[in-house]
């Protein structure tokens, strides 16, 4: 693994370990539960703009839509934040022949508005990357429902 300086280095980064990691490791990052085996091994990757926390967590959520896109659960709960308090549940969609992301439900009332309205993998994966994911979402809506 390399130094994390760019959303690229991120990824393959996340790529690396979801290959090398145990079962068990695997659901802990899904879970976003006793991580620390998972945080020992990529935080001398870290740096001032991809800290440990928010590495932690765009890894929890690579390794959420992972699991979701292979359809090997049903709802994917996504955490927006370090302390766990706000989070979306993901549910895999095909609308016009693309794979969608629906928020089916979150506990910040903006973004469980509109269960059937589909996300773009790509755009998913872009709004949770980002250092203000909850913002991005809640724009996201307010743009497409006009």
């Amino acid at each position: 693994m390399e130094k994390i300086e760019t959303v690229n280095a991120l990824k393959l980064n996340f790529l690396e370990l979801w290959k090398n990691i145990s079962d068990e490791e695997t659901q802990s990052l899904i879970k976003y539960q006793n991580t620390t085996v998972v945080e020992n091994k990529i935080k001398s990757h870290c740096t001032v703009e991809f800290d440990l926390d928010k590495t932690m967590l765009t890894f929890h959520s690579y390794a959420s839509i992972a699991y979701l896109s292979a359809e090997l659960i049903v709802n994917a709960k996504i955490f927006l934040d370090n302390n766990k308090k706000n989070y979306i549940l993901l549910a895999r969609k095909i609308i016009k022949n693309n794979l969608m992301f629906c928020i089916v439900y979150s506990n910040i009332k903006e973004l469980s508005q509109y269960p059937a309205l589909g996300i773009s993998v790509d755009n998913m994966i872009e709004f949770l990357e980002s250092n203000n994911s909850e913002e991005r979402l809640k724009e996201h809506y307010k743009t497409a429902i006009k």
